[in-house]
């Protein structure tokens, strides 16, 4: 066995040049296996959180007209079918804990001569406790505010409007 490390120090010795390519090929392989299983870790947390973030429990129904000849089209532009009787129906199902009437609109929002143009999304006071958004500053509408015109602003569109000032109370 003295015999064998003693020949191994002797080949290290003579080639050492070929030792250290060696042991730096092996370096680089290790840390680069390392950085590609900790970006895919990472990229699939990422992915993870965001998936989790939409609601992975949360259906969102949308009545329409499916027309097969033209693909699947949701009827994003504005007009819902589902009446209040629908919604208080569908929340009598067993297994859905919470329902929340909501509509997606389309167009722009103008404050002056300042225009913006957000996802807008009208829906009742339900919503937020079904998606329950963090609020930089104010808070989301109560059922006694459906009946005003009340308005929950993202904030690129708040700070589109209304720059460094608060919106909040602002028309």
């Amino acid at each position: 066995m003295v015999s064998n490390l003693q020949a191994a120090f002797r080949s290290i010795a003579e080639h050492w040049q070929r030792a250290v390519l060696s042991s730096l090929g092996v370096a680089v392989a290790s840390i680069a296996i390392i950085l590609l299983v900790s970006i895919g870790l990472g990229v699939q947390k990422d992915i993870r959180g965001q998936v989790e973030g939409l609601g992975v429990n949360v259906l969102i129904v949308v009545p329409g007209h499916v027309n097969m000849a033209s693909g699947f089209n949701p009827n994003l532009g504005g007009q819902s079918w589902l009446q209040e009787e629908q919604a208080q129906a569908l929340a009598k199902v067993p297994g859905i804990d919470e329902v929340a009437m909501l509509t997606f609109a389309g167009g722009g929002v103008r404050r002056g001569t300042t225009d913006a143009y957000p996802f807008v999304i009208a829906c009742t006071p339900d919503w937020f406790s079904i998606r329950p958004v963090g609020f930089r500053s104010g808070r989301a509408f109560r059922d006694d505010e459906s009946a005003q015109d009340v308005v929950v602003l993202g904030q690129i569109a708040k700070e589109t409007l209304f720059g460094d000032q608060d919106a909040i109370g602002q028309l």
